[in-house]
């Protein structure tokens, strides 16, 4: 008696399947081009951007961290159609606010009231 049996290529004749695009190579890593990044969320105190890659179907989306993703300008895009969604600051970042001169780091040269 036979429990096992080959599957078949594809359970459903006829259909055609997606060919997925083969990844470009940088520095021996595979690497797949953005499309669109369609959303950001902090997930374990890491952030992320949820990403469409190119010529893959909508089932392939992943949300990958944002240190991984290298499209300034999509990402760019994204903040201008959703300028109120999560963003990730970098250290450096948050340092230069402070030294922009518009924020008082002290407020003892204040004088003492009004």
């Amino acid at each position: 008696m036979v429990k096992l049996s080959i599957a078949l290529d594809d359970p459903i004749p006829g259909r055609k399947l997606q060919a997925l695009p083969l990844p470009i190579v940088v520095n021996r890593e595979s690497e797949w081009e953005v499309e669109e990044i369609l959303d950001s969320r902090w997930h374990q105190r890491r952030f992320q951007f949820l990403i469409k890659w190119k010529g893959f179907n909508r089932e392939h989306n992943s949300w990958e961290m944002a240190s991984d993703v290298k499209a300034p300008d999509l990402i760019a895009e994204y903040y201008r159609k959703h300028p109120a969604t999560p963003r990730h600051i970098r250290q450096m970042d948050f340092d230069t606010l402070f030294k922009s001169g518009t924020i008082a780091s002290r407020c003892s040269n204040l004088g003492g009231g009004v």
